[in-house]
């Protein structure tokens, strides 16, 4: 009776955490465009969005190799404290020798990066800082992303989120204060995310300890035959965040390739509500994660199919309301949070946002996905869907007149095509 009491205490924290850390990502991601662009421009602002954006892609090894690990994490669990311990130092140091691998590979980028992209020459140099920082910040969030995963298994979502408040919030208090003094340099904002990535992952490393006391960092614990698991799952979800990511972040690189900085820079903030939006859903997902791979975990067939058609309900229905209202206000939405020169841009708002009231209510599948270990075949269609994307993006760029129109159209056809026949079928 107590253990239960203290189950429904739990989901109701996380639940709460769930719906803080959301109105603090909407918060930052709603504020911080507007106010870059009014002290950058938006045509330095874009560059921004370009740096976060080819993280993302470096985001591959972190989210692959957490996905992996939460998963025989939480089967670990049930068998002892020493496989346990040998699961996450395998994660650990595969993620310590990526990082070792990429980061000179990062610096030199970071000092050359205008030779593949659209930047503007007055921020050239400073634009090489902020490549850097942003840089050397992903390989803090690596880690924290790993600590982190011991909290999202034990249930513990409440204190994950905690780590991911620190990090926002702060990067956006740093961001406002060095403006404040004058500083406002494209770089600045590199400033801000690395102290708040670092001060997050060090937040992280002590709730890691607190969880797991019994857990050692030493390579020792490594071993080859978890490392084979981990690779051989983390792989595949790695290609299919490849496909993820070509719905995202990859639209903003071509834009700026082909259309140049400041097209790109007013598609990197409309774009700001689709992740919103996506926010929501991995809140929601999110609290059905850990308990999908715990009931895995446990066989509990009926309990899985009962949580998980009650998610996509959930989330269905809640994303298809919001989505509504943004679609009703959007002239006002843009008018008030860019400025009355946006409003011409209503079109590709909505464009960007209605169908992902449907689309996203497939999320929770996700986390059947890496329960099962049914990762290949998803991988593959997500990252052929997210090629043909692509493809008819850099198309309606180069040979129609669409512009953002086209951008936004080639991302909601794909998209729609793959949660209304792939999805279901699987």
């Amino acid at each position: 009776m107590k253990d239960n009491y203290k189950y429904k205490s739990q989901i109701k924290k996380n639940i709460f955490f769930n719906i803080l850390v959301f109105g603090v990502n909407a918060a930052v991601g709603l504020v911080l465009p507007p106010f870059l662009i009014r002290h950058l421009g938006v045509e330095v602002y874009g560059v921004i969005p370009i740096a976060t954006s080819v993280t993302s892609f470096m985001l591959l090894f972190t989210i692959a190799i957490n996905g992996a690990l939460s998963r025989f994490f939480s089967i670990d669990l049930h068998v002892s404290e020493k496989k346990v311990s040998q699961t996450f130092n395998t994660a650990f140091f595969t993620m310590l020798l990526i990082v070792i691998v990429l980061l000179p590979v990062s610096v030199v980028c970071s000092f050359h990066m205008e030779r593949l992209l659209n930047i503007p020459a007055h921020v050239v140099k400073e634009s090489h800082l902020l490549f850097l920082l942003v840089f050397i910040s992903f390989f803090f969030n690596s880690f924290s992303s790993v600590f982190n995963s011991v909290a999202y298994v034990k249930n513990r979502i409440d204190l994950r989120n905690t780590s991911v408040i620190i990090d926002k919030l702060t990067s956006l208090l740093i961001l406002i204060l060095l403006f404040s003094f004058h500083f406002i340099q494209i770089h600045a904002y590199g400033i801000a995310v690395f102290i708040s990535t670092l001060l997050a992952c060090i937040y992280s490393y002590i709730i890691f300890k607190r969880l797991v006391p019994f857990i050692k960092i030493t390579p020792r614990d490594f071993r080859f035959d978890s490392f084979k698991e981990i690779l051989n799952l983390g792989m595949w979800l790695i290609v299919n965040q490849i496909g993820v990511l070509m719905f995202l972040q990859t639209e903003v690189l071509v834009v700026n390739y082909l259309r140049g900085p400041a097209l790109s820079g007013i598609y990197a903030a409309l774009i700001q509500w689709s992740l919103l939006i996506r926010a929501i859903t991995g809140i929601l997902s999110g609290v059905t994660g850990p308990l999908i791979l715990n009931l895995y975990a446990m066989k509990d067939w009926r309990g899985l199919k009962e949580l998980t058609g009650f998610s996509i309900k959930l989330i269905g229905i809640f994303t298809a309301c919001i989505v509504a209202v943004l679609i009703y206000f959007s002239s006002d939405i843009l008018s008030i949070w860019l400025g009355e020169e946006f409003v011409q841009y209503k079109n590709v708002f909505i464009l960007i946002v209605f169908h992902l009231g449907i689309n996203l209510s497939s999320s929770p599948v996700a986390n059947l996905n890496i329960a099962f270990y049914r990762v290949r075949l998803p991988g593959i269609v997500t990252l052929l869907t997210g090629a043909f994307n692509i493809i008819l993006v850099v198309i309606f760029l180069k040979y129609t007149d669409l512009g953002l129109m086209g951008v936004a159209f080639a991302g909601c056809i794909f998209l729609t095509l793959k949660i209304f026949i792939f999805t279901p079928v699987y």
